[in-house]
């Protein structure tokens, strides 16, 4: 099957995010408040309360309305561009076009059976998203760079761009929702 460069990406933010020596479970036990149980690509689609910490990775954002973190063409003034390999002139009609292919880590975490405090729930969530922030960026994001798809579209620069904690739940339902929204450079030879 043909793969688009959005796919691999995502599939291989899995795989960072799962490896079990420096992902974000690395030390961690399954008992432990901050270990995901739940590492994958797409939508959580079942009861998100059988899960302490559900992690997922998109293409885009998918709770956007407005579709403000989508694929776009590289400006050819952005700063990024500048330290990017030359292309030959000719080849396929998107020859030398670079791209922002855009997504985002989406983490669900429920400290209802840990019986967390308040603040021990926000350290806890704080530290999961530190976690991948921290993989998805490690060494640059050299994990990233060089993925090629199908068509020949490669990873030139990867980057983490912004990320968030958000509270829910109410007294004794401590419920936390973060993001980690990440842009990957693409060129096409």
């Amino acid at each position: 099957m043909t793969e688009h460069i959005t796919d691999k990406l995502v599939e291989l933010i899995v795989s960072e995010l799962s490896d079990s020596i420096d992902g974000i479970n690395a030390g961690l036990s399954d008992t432990d408040a901050e270990y995901a149980h739940v590492i994958r690509g797409g939508l959580l689609q079942e009861n998100p309360l059988l899960h302490k910490v559900a992690v997922t990775a998109h293409m885009a954002d998918p709770d956007e309305v407005e579709p403000s973190w989508v694929d776009e063409i590289a400006s050819p003034s952005d700063p990024f561009i500048s330290y990017t390999p030359t292309w030959e002139i000719g080849g396929s009609c998107f020859s030398g076009i670079h791209w922002w292919r855009r997504g985002c880590i989406k983490v669900d975490m429920y400290f209802l059976v840990d019986r967390l405090t308040r603040d021990e729930a926000r350290q806890s969530s704080n530290v999961i998203r530190g976690k991948i922030e921290q993989c998805l960026g490690k060494s640059s994001g050299q994990a990233y760079l060089g993925l090629t798809d199908d068509f020949g579209e490669k990873v030139i620069v990867f980057v983490v761009n912004k990320s968030h904690c958000r509270e829910g739940g109410g007294p004794n339902q401590h419920i936390w929702r973060a993001k980690v929204w990440w842009s990957a450079l693409t060129t096409r030879p």
